[in-house]
Formats: C-alpha cells, structure tokens, sequence
C-alpha cells in the first residue's frame, strides 16, 4: 500500500471523514482496491509536479488531501456545487486547501492560472439527464481556459459505456448505475474538440469499489485486489472507468 495511507495525519483525517460520511464512504475508500486505484492516481499527478491545481467537482476534498500528501508545496484549489463538511477536517489538519462553492458556467478563476486539472468521477454528472454533450463541451473548454501553456487535466473514472458493472446493475436494479456513460471515442472527441493533446487513455477498475450492493462481498472484492495491479499491463474493455491524461496545447 501506499506510504501516505499509513501517515498518521492522513489517518486522522480519514477517521474524522468517515465519522461524518458514514458506512457507505468508509467502505469505499478502505476497499483495498480503491486504495491501489487512488494510489496510482496520485502518482500520475504528483508525475508532472504542478505547482497550482485544481480539482473540480472536489466533493468532500479527500483526493485534494491525498494529492497535498504528495505535492507538500503546491497551491491547492477545490470547487463543487455544494459545500462539505469535510472542508473544515481538510484545513483542521493543516491541508491548507482553498474550496470553494461555485455552480455557475464561468469558473471563478482567472485566464490560465493552474498547471494541472483533476476531475475523479465528475464529467459523467454535470449534464447527466441531457442526451446530447453540449455542456461537457462548454466545461472542458473552461478547463482549457484556466489551464497554463503545456497544461495537464487529468480525467479519472469516467463511466465507461461498455462497464459489466454498469450493465449488471440497470439489469438488477441494484446499487448505483450512471446515467451517462461515455465510450473512448466519444471521450477522445470531447477533449480533442476543447483543445486538448490526449497523452493517454486507459480502461480500468475491473474491480468496483466497494460501494451499493458490493458491500457484502468486501473481503471477495479485496481478495482479488491484485487485478488493480493486473490493469497496469493488460486493458479490459468491459472495465468500469476510462481515464485520461491531456495537455494543453497553446
């Protein structure tokens, strides 16, 4: 496992989230496939050395502390619709994160002030009920706009359309399905129609989370934990996310 899940401050943290979260987040973020995933993630991010970022759609903040654990020295910004309680956790234990609650179509932020932009799970959801992709459109070209020259976004867990986990669960009507899936394609076209260089793309998450009706099978789920590992070197179509890394281009 990862050094900075045995960091006694990030325990800390953890404990207080949970306590605020409830069952259901404690399941999915102890899941030891989870912490292999995240993990991995970091270490892409922490792989550029930005020196600003910001994650959108931050949620609670715990990805923004995970990446403060890396990148001691970078400038830290989260926003999200609505505000969290565990914002106060996050700067309690000296995080020394700047959220925000924002909603609207502009993002409060100047002309290409971050060197990297991390969504974990969020594309999928700002436009979930709209069939077409006119306002993801809309919100990868504000990523480009706040994005330095040579930029990095950084787009993690996106629904992939093709996910057994997705299809089992419409079929079962069990748990939580997205209602907005995307294909590589359609992803590639997104970001390369906002700009972007694409520097790579991958399938993963064989494995779910942890989270809905996967709970009672946690110590399966962890068992097979290594399949995290197994991802690293051969792609599953049938996976449950697509990720991506892009650069800005001018």
């Amino acid at each position: 496992m990862h050094p900075m899940f045995s960091d006694p401050k990030i325990l800390r943290f953890l404990k207080e989230y949970e306590d605020i979260e409830g069952d259901w987040r404690s399941n999915v973020i102890r899941s030891k496939s989870n912490l292999k995933v995240r993990s991995a993630q970091i270490e892409k991010i922490k792989s550029f050395a930005p020196k600003t970022l910001l994650d959108v759609g931050c949620g609670t903040g715990y990805s923004l502390v995970l990446i403060r654990s890396q990148l001691p020295d970078a400038r830290l910004y989260g926003i999200d619709i609505q505000d969290s309680k565990v914002w106060k956790a996050c700067n309690k234990y000296g995080f020394d994160i700047n959220f925000q609650k924002y909603g609207g179509t502009r993002f409060p932020f100047k002309d290409k002030m971050f060197d990297a932009i991390t969504m974990f799970g969020v594309l999928e959801h700002v436009a979930e009920d709209r069939k077409d992709y006119e306002v993801e459109e809309s919100f990868l070209r504000e990523m480009y706009r706040v994005l330095r020259k040579g930029g990095v976004m950084f787009i993690f867990n996106l629904p992939n359309m093709y996910s057994y986990k997705e299809v089992l669960t419409q079929l079962t009507l069990t748990g939580f399905a997205h209602k907005k899936r995307f294909s590589r394609k359609k992803a590639l076209e997104l970001v390369n129609e906002a700009g972007f260089e694409t520097l790579s793309i991958r399938n993963s998450d064989i494995l779910p989370f942890g989270g809905g009706p996967c709970r009672v099978v946690m110590p399966l789920l962890n068992a097979l934990s290594f399949m995290v590992d197994v991802e690293k070197h051969v792609e599953f179509p049938f996976a449950q996310s697509i990720n991506l890394v892009c650069r800005k281009k001018d």
